[in-house]
């Protein structure tokens, strides 16, 4: 059995890339939640958190395996330290201006066109639908 001592500079090397590994999956996970956030619907919600449920493991896996050839957990709960700094410091930023954007983008863009596609079925809708009129004879 091999034993899985790296060293003590070669483990905080990989702390440290774990670490900033994390960071980035932070980054991520912060446009998903803008993406939650403009969609707002359940199943938007399930499934963005469900395919960062996937990356996050799938990139845990992949560098696991890269840097030390075995799953070890120290990695992980660097990944998992660098998501929550993220979170906590610049995060917080780029999370606000992307939630103002996407209010306003809500505001601007989206409710508008929504509008104008619902008027345009209607006038459709007028055009193919029968008149409630009823001719007596």
């Amino acid at each position: 059995m091999t034993p899985m001592q790296l060293g003590t500079g070669m483990e905080l090397e990989i702390l440290r890339l774990a670490m900033t590994v994390g960071v980035f999956m932070g980054a991520i996970y912060t446009l998903f939640s803008v993406v939650r956030r403009i969609l707002r619907a359940a199943v938007a919600v399930f499934i963005c958190d469900f395919v960062y449920a996937l990356m996050f493991g799938t990139v845990f896996f992949v560098f696991s395996l890269a840097q030390t050839d075995y799953i070890r957990g120290f990695i992980f709960i660097a990944m998992a330290i660098g998501a929550v700094l993220w979170q906590l410091s610049l995060g917080r930023i780029v999370t606000a201006f992307f939630y103002k954007f996407a209010d306003a983008a809500d505001k601007f863009i989206i409710y508008p066109a929504i509008s104008v596609i619902a008027k345009i079925g209607r006038m459709i809708g007028g055009i193919f639908v029968k008149s409630d009129t009823i001719s007596e004879k």
